[in-house]
């Protein structure tokens, strides 16, 4: 997926249909190409980048549904 960051730990899609609550994460992005690994309740959640930076992720947020999902 191509994300950008929205906010200070808040990274989303580049349609923000989808946003990605992270735990301390630094890495700049904008138009950056990333994986997203969430199973949710799973503390193994995470976002990888280009860069392969990894950032725990916390929450996602999906705009389209309407409704967000928590890990532990």
């Amino acid at each position: 997926m191509i994300v950008k960051q929205y906010d200070r730990d808040v990274y989303s899609t580049m349609d923000d249909l989808l946003y990605i609550r992270t735990h301390q994460c630094l890495e700049p992005a904008y138009s950056e190409n990333a994986i997203l690994f969430y199973i949710p309740y799973s503390d193994d959640n995470k976002l990888q980048f280009s860069s392969k930076v990894e950032c725990k992720v916390l929450e996602l947020y999906d705009r389209g549904a309407h409704y967000s999902k928590e890990g532990r």
